[in-house]
Order: structure tokens, then sequence, then C-alpha cells
């Protein structure tokens, strides 16, 4: 027997450039390959495919070595048969959640009307006191690319690992929010240079201070500079410029 899995990106979302491959676990839990490359293209407009019934994990793996092998690891839910016992009609959800959606004949059993004697009670006000929400702090990522040069600047969630932008093209700028408490992370990659001397460059700025680790400079071709994961607080401003090419100061 086989599982029908309908694969799709979520194309609001900010994906790495690509390519990728499609695997599933087995259940050794080694990965087993099942198509490859897909371009990003390829994943929004969806694909299907036909796994063993035991699948239990899908993934899919970048294999783009600016990537770092980033992997997707998703789970699939197994829901308990209800009763009476349907016949199933298989669904699928986008982005590896397969499901199973019973169809049931619903039993209805009629009962008189009753008009039943209570006794009032006093109406209880409860008392609510509201958890405050953590305020959002909004943080500001530059990116200048050099002329000859070229490259990429990616930032991250570090709390969750998730992608939230990528930019790669001269004068970028891209600002986005998160809640006090959770920490990001910038990494910037030169993947071709004019100069020897042409580097990957990041300095990171909180109330207008450069960090401590600032400038984070990688020379190396597609190894990614990487800054020091940086919480974000209520009350702080933050700034991140990142570079691709001559060296800056702080």
């Amino acid at each position: 027997m086989a599982i029908n899995v309908y694969i799709q990106l979520d194309s609001t979302k900010a994906f790495g450039p690509g390519p990728y491959n499609i695997y599933y676990r087995d259940s050794s839990n080694n990965l087993v390959f099942r198509e490859g490359p897909l371009s990003t293209e390829e994943l929004i407009a969806g694909q299907n495919y036909s796994l063993p019934d035991n699948t239990q994990i899908i993934s899919v793996k970048s294999i783009n070595p600016a990537c770092n092998g980033f992997i997707k690891d998703v789970i699939i839910q197994a829901f308990p048969d209800p009763s009476p016992t349907p016949t199933p009609t298989p669904t699928t959800t986008p982005f590896l959640s397969p499901t199973v959606t019973p169809t049931t004949t619903p039993s209805v059993t009629v009962t008189p009307s009753i008009t039943p004697t209570f006794t009032p009670t006093p109406t209880l006000t409860p008392t609510i006191t509201p958890t405050p929400s953590k305020p959002q702090i909004s943080v500001t990522v530059n990116l200048t690319i050099d002329s000859g040069n070229t490259g990429y600047t990616q930032i991250y969630n570090n709390n969750t690992g998730n992608l939230l932008f990528s930019m790669n093209t001269n004068g970028s700028t891209y600002t986005f929010s998160l809640t006090s408490g959770i920490s990001y992370r910038v990494e910037t990659i030169i993947q071709t240079r004019i100069f020897s001397t042409n580097v990957a460059q990041i300095n990171n700025y909180v109330n207008g201070i450069a960090d401590a680790g600032s400038p984070y400079i990688s020379s190396i071709l597609n190894t990614p500079a990487i800054i020091i994961p940086t919480t974000v607080s209520a009350g702080n401003s933050y700034v991140v410029n990142t570079f691709v090419g001559a060296q800056r100061p702080i």
C-alpha cells in the first residue's frame, strides 16, 4: 500500500535560491531519495508523490552549497479511526502534512422537548486579569554589493531557525519585527569577486553602537560571515549593515 503526498511551498514566504532534493525517512530513520533537484518555482507550483504507507517523515533538503545542507523535516500526522468505521477519503494539506478526512453518516436520535424546573442562582461576574502582550521590536538589515562582486544576505529567526528573508541586490533593505526576547541571526556570503581582497562583512549595531564582534568578516568564497545571535528587547534599536566587496570600517 502507499500514501499520496502533495508538496507545495508557500509562495508568500521567503526561501533560499534552491535547488532542493525530496526525501522520506524509512523505518530505520534513513533518508531515502525520492526526487531532485527541483527549483524553488517547481516546489511552489506543487509536486505529487506516492510513498510507502509507513512513511512518517518527509524531508526537503537544499543542495545549494550556500545553504550549508539546510534540511526541513516534517512529521506526517496520523489520526485515530472514528466509530462507526468510515470509508476514508484521503486528502492532503500543503507542505508535507497529509491527513485523512473520514466520511461518516451521522445517526440522529429525536427526543421529546422537556421544560425543566430550576431554581435560579446568582450571576457571577468573573474577574479576569489580562496577560500583557510582549512588544514587537523592529530590526533593519541593509545590503551593499560593490560593482563586479556577487553575493547575498540571509536573515534568520535564531530561536526557530526559520529563514525570514534573503536578498542579493545592491541597495536592498529589509525591516522586520520580532517579539521581545527573540533573537535574530544574519549571514552574508560573497560568491564571486573582482579583487582578492574583497570580502563578505557584517556590522551589527544596537542603539547605533557596533556589538563586540563587529565587523564579522569572511574572505572565503561561499563561506558566510555570521553574526553572534542578537536578542531584541524593548527600548532598543537594531540595524545590521552587510557588505559584499571592499572591507568597511565599523
